[in-house]
């Protein structure tokens, strides 16, 4: 459920396009999880492109990049239900560089062959600490690990 969210949340904050977020919520939602309308990944690519002044999709110019970088499994309910979440470091660069440290949460279910976005309301937000500090550790993450494929 973790992995799967951080594909989710690294291929629409990736893209920065309202209408791929779209596309995205659509193929990895349940019947019943929130519209893409209160879909909180959504909301921040919606903010993004407006704090940026771009329209529905980002400038040609501007790159993003996700990076996972922690994991917090906040609630489970058996083997195919849980809260999943990941802190993400994002870095934005439009005309010069930002970055920050981005905690996403989402209700995950297993459908038999892949995690989905549940049903139901979105969790509370995750702590956005930046990745790595004690106080990241404090708030529950743990350090991200990849593997080879």
């Amino acid at each position: 459920a973790v992995g799967q969210l951080a594909e989710i949340e690294v291929a629409v904050l990736t893209e920065m396009s309202v209408g791929r977020a779209g596309e995205i919520h659509g193929a990895w939602s349940m019947p019943g999880a929130p519209p893409v309308e209160q879909w909180p990944l959504m909301g921040h690519v919606q903010s993004f492109l407006s704090t940026a002044r771009m329209g529905s999709v980002k400038d040609p110019g501007t790159t993003v990049t996700v990076t996972p970088a922690a994991a917090l499994v906040k609630a489970t309910a058996g083997p195919a239900w849980g809260v999943a979440c990941v802190l993400s470091e994002v870095r934005a660069v439009i005309n010069v560089e930002a970055r920050m440290g981005f905690g996403y949460c989402e209700r995950m279910q297993w459908d038999g062959t892949r995690w989905l976005i549940a049903p139901g309301e979105s969790p509370p937000a995750a702590p956005s600490t930046w990745p790595g500090t004690d106080l990241a550790f404090a708030a529950g993450w743990r350090t991200w690990a990849t593997t080879g494929r």
